[in-house]
């Protein structure tokens, strides 16, 4: 699957991000020739305001079981249950913030019971919220899953879809939530 917007360059779970993004994890793949380092690199050295299209926190349209607030940390998580990569990123996530006194939430377009069903198979801690519209997702401005929206306190968003490795996303949840 491929989208194309002028500042977003998403190639199956790969996110690549402005001339810089790319260039590090060109370098990273001809001189170490990883793809899992480049695809690393690309992640990890997105710019922190690169979600500048995401709209703020409390503009968003959040499921009724959802109180969103602007003032402090927010970390979001949009998955589906039949994606592969959703179901590690959601592990993950929840493994960084079950124990964290970050605000997290994690969301899918599915059902409550099909949602319920979906955390109880993963064994997650954290509650999954409801979108059954598909309204939040859409505000987001992507359809890709898995798609983590982190909500900083000084106001500024950062946007990661897809899924490349267990280790960069981790480092970048863990980083947050310091």
């Amino acid at each position: 699957m491929v989208l194309h917007d002028p500042q977003w360059d998403v190639r199956g779970s790969r996110l690549v991000t402005h001339a810089r993004s790319r260039r590090f994890a060109r370098t990273a793949l001809l001189l170490g020739g990883s793809a899992a380092l480049a695809g690393a690199l690309a992640v990890m050295s997105t710019p922190r305001f690169a979600g500048a299209r995401v709209p703020p926190v409390e503009s968003l349209p959040w499921p009724a079981s959802v109180r969103a607030e602007a003032r402090s940390p927010l970390a979001l998580l949009y998955v589906q249950s039949g994606c592969g990569h959703c179901s590690r990123a959601a592990q993950i996530f929840d493994s960084v913030f079950a124990v964290s006194s970050t605000r997290a939430i994690v969301a899918t377009n599915e059902g409550p019971q099909s949602a319920d069903a979906y955390r109880a198979k993963l064994g997650l801690r954290l509650p999954i919220a409801s979108d059954s519209g598909g309204a939040l997702i859409r505000a987001l401005g992507t359809r890709a899953v898995p798609t983590l929206v982190l909500f900083h306190a000084d106001g500024s968003r950062q946007l990661v879809v897809g899924f490349t490795d267990e280790v960069p996303y981790r480092t970048l949840l863990e980083s947050f939530v310091r």
